[in-house]
């Protein structure tokens, strides 16, 4: 399924997901980006003070476009219709290993993602 994306380092992928309809298997489509993130801890300092350090990672996200069943047959687009549908319509943070693209490299996605934007 093709899905228009302004994005170059977004992988256009799929995931499964429930049917509404049928209740087997279908395809999730959308894309599969990288987010940078701050998470904080402290260290101390003694005498009760406390230094905050940021410690910075990428967060793997899906960002749903459409739903596919093979078996019934329904093609939903946008996040209106995946809503209403009760399927997953907006960003979550996601595993590489529930994509089905075999060669997802989340490494790889930061790395280009790097290029285009300071992550920090």
């Amino acid at each position: 399924m093709n899905l228009d994306t302004d994005d170059d380092t977004a992988l256009e992928t799929s995931t499964d997901e429930e049917c509404p309809t049928c209740a087997r298997t279908g395809r999730l489509f959308g894309l599969a980006d990288a987010e940078a993130e701050v998470e904080w801890g402290v260290e101390p300092l003694g005498g009760g003070q406390y230094e905050h350090i940021p410690q910075r990672y990428w967060q793997a996200v899906f960002t749903p476009a459409a739903f596919r069943c093979t078996v019934c047959d329904p093609e939903l687009k946008g996040p209106e219709e995946l809503r209403l549908a009760e399927l997953p319509y907006q960003r979550f943070e996601l595993s590489s290993d529930a994509l089905d693209e075999p060669g997802f490299d989340l490494q790889a996605l930061t790395d280009a993602k790097s290029d285009y934007e300071p992550p920090w």
